[in-house]
């Protein structure tokens, strides 16, 4: 017997699973009026482009599609 669970999204890798996370946070801040810059920081990217290209992957848009 599997300790795993059976949803499919529980499957992820943690990193992957950290990306998502993150990208949950980050749709929440930018709809709220921070700045990618802000966003970046508060999640603890080194640089805006890394938290950008990390976006992109997990939404295939940039973040500041999102901003509100």
């Amino acid at each position: 017997m599997s300790h795993y669970p059976t949803t499919p999204q529980c499957r992820w890798s943690f990193p992957q699973w950290r990306q998502r996370a993150c990208v949950v946070l980050a749709l929440a801040r930018l709809a709220a009026g921070n700045s990618v810059t802000q966003v970046t920081i508060e999640l603890g990217y080194e640089s805006s482009a890394a938290f950008s290209a990390m976006f992109r992957r997990v939404l295939g848009l940039a973040p500041s599609s999102y901003l509100g």
